[in-house]
């Protein structure tokens, strides 16, 4: 797994999803071959004999217990049954991309724009699974980690201009369509959802705050959002229009209540003037 520490023989196992006249053939190719880059083979299972532990200066110790590391891909076996070439058009997935494009309105295809709808397909359930298992996002250990995965999966929301709480509203379909195999997702959904919901928020910078900045200090908000995204948080544009939108109508009427009254002083004045003569 690194440098040092257990390991030892690996054997892999790969499917071929291509045509069976060309494999002899490819196999002799280091690039298009098994482990080259032919997608045609994918690998699906590993197996890692564990008998030795290497140390610092190189050399392998033998292990006192030896063991099998090994690791099916579940998504990969999954898209082999049913006949898919990505993990995303399984039904694994696909059920929770068709709510994030119900909600967010924003269609999805297998290309680049559709980044953000995998990045959060596959988040959301490294979240939900990690708070219902009893992991909360904090600032230190596995809830550093779990925090980072929900602000990098609330950054891909924005991206499709979710600028509220929007995480936590897939919870619902994880637990319908995971909910058999992972019974406490069903059960601790609620709480899942609340958990997510309230970190997103506190991932918002508020619109009245982004518009102290700008009204007392004069900073400006486009700077205001684009340090906040180098932190991983975004800002609240609807609060900060919203405080904008007041401050103009106090304005207006300012200026309406200054109008009016520079024209009560000149009436009161020229009034005065008449009397005197």
């Amino acid at each position: 797994m690194g440098d040092t520490g257990p390991c030892g023989p690996c054997s892999e196992i790969h499917y071929d999803r291509g045509d069976l006249a060309t494999q002899a053939e490819t196999f002799k190719d280091p690039i298009k071959g098994v482990n080259g880059e032919n997608d045609r083979y994918i690998e699906i299972w590993n197996n890692v004999f564990m008998q030795y532990e290497r140390v610092s200066d190189g050399s392998l110790i033998p292990l006192k217990a030896k063991n099998v590391d090994t690791g099916m891909g579940f998504e990969r076996i999954c898209a082999i049954l049913q006949g898919k070439t990505s993990n995303y058009d399984t039904d694994v997935f696909t059920p929770i991309i068709a709510k994030i494009v119900e909600l967010s309105g924003v269609p999805y295809n297998d290309g680049e724009a559709g980044t953000p709808h995998r990045v959060i397909a596959d988040h959301i359930r490294a979240i939900s699974f990690a708070i219902a298992d009893g992991a909360l996002p904090s600032n230190e250990g596995r809830g550093y980690v779990l925090r980072r995965i929900l602000r990098r999966a609330s950054r891909f929301a924005r991206l499709l201009g979710q600028k509220k709480p929007f995480i936590c509203q897939l919870v619902q379909v994880l637990a319908d369509t995971m909910g058999d195999a992972f019974p406490e997702i069903r059960e601790r959904k609620e709480f899942v959802a609340s958990v997510i919901k309230s970190e997103e928020e506190s991932f918002i910078i508020p619109g009245d705050k982004v518009f102290l900045l700008y009204d007392t200090y004069g900073f400006p908000p486009d700077l205001t959002g684009i340090l906040a995204e180098e932190k991983g948080l975004l800002i609240d544009e609807e609060g900060y229009e919203k405080c904008m939108e007041e401050q103009k109508a106090r304005a207006r009427a300012n200026m309406k209540q200054g109008i009016n009254t520079m024209g009560t002083k000149r009436r009161l004045f020229a009034g005065a003037k008449t009397r005197a003569f």
